[in-house]
């Protein structure tokens, strides 16, 4: 698995709790998928990968996104969001 040069420069000291731990499970998933390609992670499997409530990932979701670490398409209903691990800065 591989932590993005940009996490560990800029976010590394401030984020922590819930963000910090669905930030690494969402690193887990792109590693699987590998760097350049989304993939689908839902709510259920990350209460599954974190053992946080489905509240406190929605919140860190939104704070990943607003931190432009990741980026999130989403989509309604049982098919779940897709994600990107943001690598470098966005333009």
């Amino acid at each position: 698995m591989y932590i993005p040069r940009l996490f560990i420069d800029q976010h590394l000291s401030d984020l922590y709790g819930a963000a910090f731990r669905v930030y690494l499970a969402m690193c887990g998933q792109q590693a699987r998928v590998g760097r350049n390609n989304d993939f689908r992670f839902t709510i259920p499997e990350m209460v599954q990968a974190t053992g946080l409530k489905e509240r406190a990932i929605s919140t860190a979701l939104k704070d990943l996104d607003q931190r432009l670490l990741i980026e999130r398409q989403k989509h309604s209903g049982p098919v779940g969001n897709r994600y990107r691990i943001i690598w470098g800065r966005r333009r």
